[in-house]
């Protein structure tokens, strides 16, 4: 059978499903990945197939400077501009040109499509190919005293706790519906998607608006690869799993920074004799987070003179120079093998 990954363009999100890739390889089906040229080496390392599109619906957003940083705020100064971003976009979710080209060009028996684009996988219900969702975030779905995830509230299990929860939950619904409101994003907006879904023949009931950034498919296997017990004590939806041998330990890493090697090796020695090692990373696409960098220079500063060893990624497109005065014990890194770390 042929297995075709859709996946969205960072390598942490590919990283996530190399393990399940690889489950498929061993059980003697063919997998091969859809994606953009910057990602085809990293995939290819790990030795899998993969096909090159021209583009993605999402822009590639490592490496890249000029990308706007993550917050709510941001979107409302700039809501004019995005605004017309959106209206573009619209066009594209009703034609679903990228997985009508994937399906034409690929033949796939069996579609893995990350949660992202949940949206544009409505077209594929009618080219009757069977597909799951992944999702490699925690569980999306709204379950009784489990906040959203955009809130560092940590839930108790008391009534009051979870009263506390069923209001940030209302609070995160209420910026969606704005945000769909005024046109700023489509799949947010609850007339524009059931209408998608109308014209692809999918029944209304089909989607689950009642969870935590993307909408979800019920009648879809959604394969969680987050571990569980990372998340909150929660029930699963009968179309919903986790795939628990999900990190492939195999894995090569596609880049390192130069200098890494001679400080881990030191590092390596003090944890054999003694002295803890700590790692630090924001992750693939950190640095769009507003106030990343002070973040990063408050741990580097607390750690200096401390007991322990600090392993810090940075990424690309912060500058080591921003990041004040590195203490020795400290190893600050454009980016690390992660697996060798862990």
């Amino acid at each position: 059978m042929r297995i075709v990954f859709k996946i969205y363009p960072q390598r942490s999100h590919y990283n996530a499903t190399f393990g399940l890739a690889r489950h498929f390889i061993d059980q003697g089906h063919e997998v091969i990945y859809a994606g953009i040229l910057p990602l085809r080496s990293h995939v290819e390392a790990q030795g899998f197939t993969f096909h090159i599109e021209p583009e993605d619906f999402y822009p590639y957003v490592e490496q890249q400077t000029n990308r706007p940083k993550l917050t709510f705020w941001h979107i409302v100064r700039h809501w004019r501009e995005i605004k017309r971003s959106a209206r573009f976009l619209r066009p594209r979710y009703t034609r679903g040109d990228s997985f009508n080209r994937l399906v034409r060009e690929l033949k796939p028996d069996q579609l893995m499509i990350d949660s992202p684009y949940t949206l544009l996988a409505l077209s594929l219900y009618k080219h009757g190919i069977p597909f799951s969702m992944i999702e490699s975030m925690m569980n999306l779905n709204r379950a009784p005293g489990c906040p959203p995830l955009d809130t560092t509230y940590v839930p108790t299990g008391s009534r009051l706790s979870h009263l506390w929860c069923e209001l940030h939950w209302r609070r995160y619904f209420l910026k969606r519906w704005i945000l769909g409101k005024i046109g700023l994003r489509a799949d947010f907006d609850r007339k524009f998607v059931l209408s998608l879904a109308d014209s692809c023949g999918v029944e209304h009931s089909v989607i689950n608006f009642d969870r935590y950034f993307h909408i979800g498919l019920r009648d879809r296997p959604e394969i969680l690869l987050s571990p569980r017990e990372l998340d909150f004590p929660r029930e699963l939806e009968p179309h919903q799993s986790y795939f628990e041998d999900t990190l492939d330990l195999n894995r090569e890493e596609s880049s390192a920074d130069y200098a890494f090697g001679p400080v881990f090796e030191r590092m390596q020695v003090d944890r054999r004799n003694g002295k803890p090692l700590v790692y630090c990373s924001l992750g693939t696409a950190g640095w769009r987070y507003q106030g990343a960098e002070k973040f990063l220079r408050e741990v580097i500063s607390g750690s200096a003179m401390k007991s322990w060893n600090l392993v810090i990624s940075i990424g690309d497109t912060i500058a080591r120079e921003s990041l004040g005065v590195i203490p020795q014990n400290v190893g600050v890194f454009q980016s690390v093998p992660q697996l060798t770390v862990l």
